[in-house]
């Protein structure tokens, strides 16, 4: 297809994915036609201490089932599993849950069998897939980033489950912060879309811009979200998305995306 005719051709949008994962979000872009601006709001860091997660794999065996809620949580465990001379392997001798299709892939790709996706990829989907019935009595281990939402660990807390909640890796803004290009091209019009992949980017990116000077760049901006709970961290912000993808995935983004803006050219 020539590039000129393909659904994204002439649009400029912004990914704010940390580097390591944006790549393959660019290259879907690039595919429909799009320019990719890549502004990272997240850096990807080590634990600051590591012993709550050593203790937690020196204790597998205890354990029920293991809940992946991201792609690069399963990618820590791993990587620390091997700085430790284990085989990610170990981790088969329990049930493994994973939050969506990238995160079981990673899982996939250790060789390891994924028990359990929910049909939504959001953490509470979880709980219906396992089944509400089935936490009483059993031991969980939860290995995410150092700052995410509570609604799982309480709601199977709630239910009767022992849940080890451990940071396996920490998520913060990039520093220090360069803003000024993509400022000088949202201020000029340039912008076509922001892409936000989790609440992390939205709120870094309010971080990085300034809350108030964020919303009046974004002003005629496409806001675009993964999902519905980026979507209300944005909504929360003061934001107004364009889009929210069906399927909580990055495919599902760049289908949205395209929809919004066809839709936009039939209404001129």
């Amino acid at each position: 297809m020539p590039r000129a005719t393909m659904p994204l051709a002439g649009r400029r949008i912004v990914v704010t994915r940390p580097e390591e994962q944006a790549v393959p979000f660019v290259s879907l872009l690039e595919a429909q036609g799009a320019e990719a601006v890549c502004f990272a709001t997240i850096v990807i860091r080590p634990p600051q201490n590591w012993g709550p997660l050593d203790r937690a794999l020196d204790r597998l065996e205890t354990y029920n089932w293991c809940i992946f809620t991201s792609a690069r949580g399963v990618e820590a465990v791993a990587g620390r599993l091997a700085e430790r001379g284990q085989d990610p392997k170990v981790l088969g001798g329990m049930r493994l849950a994973a939050i969506g299709p990238k995160t079981a892939r990673a899982i996939e790709d250790l060789g390891l069998t994924v028990a359990c996706m929910p049909r939504e990829y959001r953490a509470e989907a979880i709980i219906v897939a396992i089944g509400p019935t089935n936490f009483a009595g059993s031991r969980l281990l939860l290995p995410r980033a150092r700052v995410a939402r509570e609604v799982l660990p309480e709601t199977i807390r709630a239910l009767g489950g022992i849940i080890d909640v451990v940071e396996a890796y920490r998520t913060e803004p990039p520093k220090p912060a360069v803003t000024a290009p993509l400022v000088k091209q949202l201020e000029a019009g340039q912008i076509d879309a922001v892409t936000f992949t989790s609440s992390s980017t939205v709120t870094n990116f309010l971080t990085l811009m300034g809350r108030r000077g964020a919303r009046k760049l974004l002003d005629g901006v496409a806001v675009a979200c993964i999902g519905p709970i980026t979507a209300e961290t944005a909504r929360d912000a003061g934001l107004d998305p364009a889009v929210v993808a069906e399927s909580y995935t990055v495919e599902g983004l760049v289908e949205g995306l395209i929809q919004h803006f066809a839709a936009s050219l039939g209404n001129h």
